[in-house]
């Protein structure tokens, strides 16, 4: 999914919890009040945990709190309808795809059978148990989408090549071979951290022995990633005070988003992105650019280039010298031949050490014959407006022949956000964002039209 793995300086906000934990505590000092004061005071048996977890805290409700028997996958998303008459678990194991129950941290790398840690549900889910099988007890970890060979989304299906991109963040995924990553699905990647940062804080730093400190190292910078770009929802709050019922403790990590940094602290090289794009601009040549809303160490900036294929080699298309403060940055890229790319872009410091800041896709296109005229552009795309946007804005599309326009709108780090428009059309259009689900931030709405012979991009702002 190449997410990028940055460290943002700004502190999260809060969930909605009421208030900052222990504010005055950080590191060693937090950890341990933390252990102290969210260590369950009761845990089910296991059994008991799994038919609890099951029927009453990942079981979907409508609004008004009634059940629709229904259990969604974790990783995958899928859900399956299961017999409430049936013991939760059995039912849930007899469905199909068959769901069984994960330890997020696995039980071989320290949630043994027995220990309490075994039967917490803070990190518990329930999955199909393809993915449950196959994650096994490996890392959490970002995978380049070329290196995944296993997928799993919401048709309940285990697939061996990549799902579509505009459905690609949907799916879980993972790399096999001599080391073994899984990646979670974006929505619940942050999800995965706060369980994680649970785990080691409650049965790790107060009996170390017993969990694999060498797995939980290995990831915790990724995990802190994760939890800065998805941060607690609603849904997940709901479900810490549910299990809160059950055990007499919730995650802490759930209820305030800024313990996490507190706690284990962010990254060591402090560069936070605020947009990271490539654009083709004319025949053979694209427009690198970048932008940083904290920066600190930094002496450079590498962009790397690479056909989209898997094996494919990077090369260093060029170098930036840093400002050293928040700003905007951009590289010409010239004589790339007409095909898929992908653009690298890493940070360096005074000494050499590399930080990767992610990747982000790109396309040189044959160039049609007068598509530098505007009078031979088969569309027009006016600004969004209203810009900024707290709710629903609206572009205006002209066109002046049936032309089939696809509209995409991608976050300022390059990701694709969502699919607003995707038909045949002619004359004037409206193409409606609804904002409601994006965060603040800058947004560009890209319009293309699929035959190749045009594309236009909007920039526009949503605010709270």
């Amino acid at each position: 999914m190449a997410a990028l793995l940055v460290a943002l300086a700004a502190p999260l906000a809060l969930a909605q919890s009421g208030g900052t934990i222990y504010p005055d505590l950080t590191a060693d000092d937090l950890t341990t009040a933390l252990a102290s004061a969210y260590t369950p005071t009761s845990t089910y048996s296991y059994d008991r945990a799994r038919d609890t977890l099951f029927a009453v805290v990942h079981m979907e409700r409508l609004d008004d709190g009634t059940s629709t028997d229904s259990l969604r996958g974790f990783y995958s998303g899928h859900a399956v309808w299961i017999d409430p008459a049936l013991d939760p678990t059995s039912a849930a194991w007899a469905s199909s795809p068959r769901y069984s129950t994960e330890h997020l941290w696995p039980e071989n790398r320290g949630a043994t059978e027995g220990t309490p840690a075994h039967k917490d549900m803070h990190h518990l889910a329930p999955v199909m148990q393809s993915v449950n099988s196959s994650r096994s007890d490996h890392p959490f970890a970002e995978i380049d989408d070329a290196e995944a060979d296993r997928w799993w989304g919401p048709d309940g299906t285990t697939r061996t090549s990549a799902p579509p991109l505009a459905t690609r963040d949907l799916y879980t995924e993972k790399r096999n071979g001599t080391s073994p990553l899984l990646e979670p699905r974006e929505s619940v990647a942050g999800d995965v951290a706060r369980a994680m940062f649970y785990v080691w804080t409650v049965y790790g730093t107060h009996g170390a022995d017993h969990l694999d400190v060498q797995f939980w190292a290995e990831q915790r910078i990724t995990l802190l990633d994760w939890h800065a770009q998805d941060p607690p929802d609603q849904a997940e709050i709901d479900r810490t005070r549910i299990i809160e019922a059950h055990q007499g403790t919730a995650n802490p990590f759930v209820l305030d988003a800024t313990l996490a940094a507190r706690a284990f602290g962010p990254p060591p090289v402090q560069i936070a992105l605020a947009s990271f794009t490539a654009e083709q601009t004319a025949s053979g040549q694209a427009r690198v650019t970048w932008s940083t809303s904290a920066e600190a160490g930094i002496a450079a900036f590498r962009i790397d280039g690479r056909a989209d294929v898997f094996g494919s080699t990077w090369t260093t298309w060029g170098t930036v010298d840093a400002d050293g403060q928040p700003s905007a940055y951009g590289l010409d890229v010239a004589a790339l031949a007409v095909g898929a790319y992908r653009v690298g872009l890493t940070a360096i410091d005074a000494e050499g050490a590399e930080t990767p800041l992610g990747d982000v896709g790109l396309t040189i296109e044959t160039p049609t014959d007068g598509e530098d005229d505007p009078d031979a552009q088969p569309f027009t795309l006016a600004a969004p407006a209203p810009n900024p946007a707290t709710g629903r804005t609206t572009a205006t599309l002209t066109l002046d022949r049936p032309t089939r326009v696809l509209a995409v709108v991608y976050d300022a780090l390059g990701r694709e956000a969502a699919v607003v428009y995707d038909r045949i059309a002619v004359g004037s259009v409206d193409v409606q964002v609804d904002t409601t689900d994006l965060a603040p931030g800058v947004y560009v709405l890209r319009a293309v039209a699929v035959d190749g012979s045009a594309a236009q991009a909007r920039r526009f702002t949503v605010v709270r």
